[in-house]
């Protein structure tokens, strides 16, 4: 992994004691940690408001900055670095705190992300919004979210822009990777499922009760102002099975399809951590997150 100061000077790879980069089905689809050891010129950079970039000139906007002592020495004394959070830059701002109302109707994900201040050059596949309220205070990534989930799909990052892609749609894709003998970790509970994923009802105009698609027995929670097609969305979670180390490839990202030996059929990447760890001979690897969709 090469990262960038904002200056275009390269952090050199025996000051990354560590970094990890994440790639996520969200609304901010990418975020960044590193450990860097720092003189005073570079200790200016990596304070909260700065700015580290990626190979390929993905920029990410540091959100938190504090010193740290790493696991590592220089002749009698421990090695001090600086370790930074950092958000993708042109979606930062739907994780603030809102400092004024944005009310919005029939309107477009594109035109919801500038509205509250970021700067994405685009939507690849865009959906419409009937509506849009976040409030003094709100921070808007939750709305996203729960726009998305109405929507039953998901955003994710390809080619410096935003795409959205339906669960079905994301399930149904061919697989990007196959894997053989990958040790993964397996995650199955039904019950847990059962209560953490409800089953929703609201009212029709005319006060009658509308539900969704109840297959399961699962906890019931009302919600006003839906139609039946947003109550079964409602109900519709990519559901995390498995998790897996492999070879480190930062290619891998969220919404990708892995189809893992001896499963039924792919399974969605929700999300991608690549980690590099150590300085000079660094350990590196990719560790995947798995889904599948649960109706």
């Amino acid at each position: 992994m090469i990262l960038y100061f904002s200056n275009g000077l390269a952090v050199r790879g025996d000051t990354l004691q560590r970094a990890v980069l994440r790639s996520d089905l969200s609304p901010v689809p990418m975020t960044l940690e590193a450990d860097i050891t720092s003189d005073t010129e570079t200790l200016e950079l990596l304070r909260e408001g700065g700015t580290l970039s990626l190979a390929d000139g993905t920029e990410f906007s540091i959100v938190k900055s504090e010193p740290v002592t790493v696991n590592a020495s220089q002749g009698d004394r421990l090695i001090s670095a600086v370790r930074v959070t950092a958000l993708l830059k042109s979606t930062e701002r739907v994780a603030y705190v809102l400092g004024r109302a944005v009310i919005l109707e029939d309107t477009t994900l594109a035109g919801i992300y500038k509205a509250v201040g970021a700067s994405i050059s685009g939507v690849l596949t865009d959906i419409t919004v009937s509506r849009f309220y976040a409030m003094v205070g709100d921070v808007p990534s939750f709305q996203i979210r729960q726009i998305l989930q109405e929507a039953g799909g998901s955003i994710r990052w390809r080619s410096g822009k935003l795409q959205f892609l339906r669960y079905r749609d994301l399930v149904n894709q061919p697989p990007d990777l196959t894997l053989s003998d990958i040790g993964a970790t397996v995650t199955d509970s039904g019950f847990l499922e059962r209560h953490q994923i409800p089953n929703f009802m609201s009212l029709d105009d005319t006060g009658t009760v509308i539900t969704g698609a109840w297959s399961k027995e699962r906890r019931v929670r009302y919600t006003p102002h839906k139609t039946k097609l947003e109550l079964n969305n409602l109900s519709r979670s990519l559901v995390q099975r498995q998790s897996a180390k492999v070879p480190y490839n930062q290619s891998l990202t969220a919404g990708m399809t892995v189809l893992v030996a001896g499963e039924p059929a792919p399974m969605v990447v929700v999300t991608a951590v690549h980690t590099l760890d150590g300085a000079g001979d660094p350990a590196q690897y990719t560790k995947l997150f798995l889904a599948s969709l649960e109706v």
